[in-house]
């Protein structure tokens, strides 16, 4: 019985812990500024709100949007280097899709 009670407890507190970490995610992510796209039969809109964190950054470097190929970018909300991780994976696919294809990687 003393096994079970330690099982339990190891379980509790383990679940504890991840609901903690999920909640500082979230929390992160709420805290971000807004960004929208509009997609319409000619084009996509992308547009974001730049939210500085203090009034030591210099708003020049902040960036929202990234390009990834000619004519496909990306925006976020939330986290700045989870961003600049996904916008490097997607240029590199984009770009081993170039190689393969000899074309630009479709974005429909």
């Amino acid at each position: 019985i003393k096994s079970a009670r330690l099982i339990t407890g190891n379980i509790t507190n383990d679940v504890k812990a991840v609901v903690s970490t999920q909640s500082t995610g979230i929390a992160a992510v709420a805290a971000g500024a807004p960004s929208i796209g509009i997609k319409s039969k000619t084009g996509v809109v992308l547009a974001a709100e730049k939210k500085t964190k203090s009034i030591l950054y210099d708003d020049t470097t902040i960036t929202k949007m990234e390009m990834i190929t000619k004519h496909c970018g990306m925006t976020y909300s939330g986290m700045g280097p989870d961003f600049r991780l996904l916008v490097r994976k997607a240029r590199k696919i984009a770009q081993q899709y170039y190689l393969q294809f000899d074309e630009e990687i479709p974005v429909s």
